[in-house]
């Protein structure tokens, strides 16, 4: 399949999900953090972990050939968490500011700060850390950072809205 095809299919897929929080019979059948993965083109790791059970890439890449739509990738996603979680467990005291330090030369992208706010905000939302932790990653941060630990509100997938 080209990728012109794929983008278009991942399309579709990403209005018909963000559509299903509008019909109150289906509204639930997604959860917000896939919502919001979908939209702000985080890779849900979570939602598709089941790929892991899976052989090769190839065979993965089979089952969900949206992995590569993503602007945010599994391995991303898949890295903050596991650095994340490997800090909660170790008892370390982390600040955002810490994890920007860590990954601002590791990836190619243009805005590692948006990049980890996306990343945590998916990962807060998909209950991936204890609250204590997220007030305490963000504590003393600027109002963006903020965003991270908020209840999760229609309006950030369809900001037009005002819920």
């Amino acid at each position: 399949m080209d990728n012109s095809t794929l983008s278009a299919l991942a399309e579709i897929r990403k209005h018909l999900v963000l559509q299903a929080k509008f019909n109150n019979q289906i509204k639930n059948i997604y959860p917000d953090s896939y919502v919001y993965a979908i939209r702000k083109s985080v890779h849900p790791i979570f939602e598709e972990e089941i790929l892991d059970n899976f052989g090769d890439e190839k065979e993965k890449l089979a089952l969900h050939p949206f992995s590569q739509i993503y602007s945010i990738s599994y391995n991303q996603v898949n890295e903050v968490n596991l650095f994340l979680n490997e800090k909660r467990n170790d008892e370390k005291d982390i600040k955002f500011k810490d994890l920007e330090e860590h990954y601002k030369n590791r990836w190619n992208v243009t805005d590692i700060q948006d990049c980890l706010i996306k990343i945590c905000r998916y990962l807060y939302l998909s209950d991936a850390l204890d609250k204590a932790f997220w007030n305490s990653l963000i504590l003393n941060h600027r109002v963006e950072i903020l965003q991270i630990n908020k209840d999760f509100k229609i309006s950030e997938v369809f900001p037009f809205l005002n819920s």
